[in-house]
Order: C-alpha cells, then sequence, then structure tokens
C-alpha cells in the first residue's frame, strides 16, 4: 500500500513495485483498523486518476464511481 504525492513519487513508487497497478491512500486505515478488531475487510475502489496526477480537471470521478458500483452490486448482490 502506497501513497504518492507527485509524479515523480508514482514513479519512484513504480519502480519499487513494478507490477503495481494501482495505489490506495485512505483504504489503508481501514482495512488496518479491521485487521486489529478482527473485522473482516474488502475494500472496492473505482480508479479515477493515475498516481501522482493533481490536476482534478483530468480526474475521471465519475466514472469510478459507476465502476466502482458495478463491483459493489456484483460483490453485494441488490441490496434494500
Amino acid at each position: 500500500c502506497a501513497a504518492s504525492a507527485t509524479a515523480e513519487d508514482a514513479a519512484t513508487r513504480l519502480e519499487e513495485f513494478p507490477t503495481a497497478v494501482a495505489e490506495d491512500m485512505e483504504g489503508f486505515a481501514v482495512a488496518l483498523a479491521c485487521r486489529l478488531a478482527g473485522v473482516p475487510c474488502q475494500i472496492i475502489r473505482g480508479i479515477s486518476n493515475r498516481a501522482g496526477d493533481r490536476d482534478k480537471a483530468r480526474w475521471q470521478i465519475e466514472p469510478a464511481l459507476r465502476a466502482a458500483a458495478v463491483q459493489a452490486k456484483a460483490v453485494l448482490g441488490n441490496v434494500d
């Protein structure tokens, strides 16, 4: 699990973890808390931008939300 603030940070992380396809900043704390509490955890993420890209105009928030919703429905089924 890693996070990068700049494109240079992202490049450094990719050198260290060449098979990584995404990074996660927020989910790590949730996963750690669940592990410490003995609670199962699954995290579904939609990817909105490339690591290190801070230009929010290029972020694809809506498609990422839709992709996460599709996966959540596949995992959870229809929940009322």
